[in-house]
């Protein structure tokens, strides 16, 4: 999964790093969106200065879980 994951269902779906370059635009996922890592660490970076993410807290395995604690808008270009 890469840096990180957004979970944008509860059926698995998800914005998430970790994407080989080379398969990035092709239709090889079932239906997550994938990034690059560091353009996934540039979104999180954006959603943390626009407010939009809660404090860090501990999870199973090492893992930092963050929630979103308002809904924001962008657009992608």
């Amino acid at each position: 999964m890469g840096v990180a994951k957004i979970p944008l269902t509860s059926e698995g779906l998800a914005l998430h790093g970790g994407a080989d370059p080379l398969l990035l635009g092709k239709p090889v996922s079932l239906g997550c969106v994938r990034l690059a890592d560091a353009d996934m660490l540039r979104l999180l970076d954006w959603l943390d200065g626009a407010g939009a993410l809660a404090s860090p807290r501990a999870a199973a395995g090492g893992e930092l879980h963050q929630s979103l604690r308002r809904r924001v808008t962008f657009e992608v270009r």
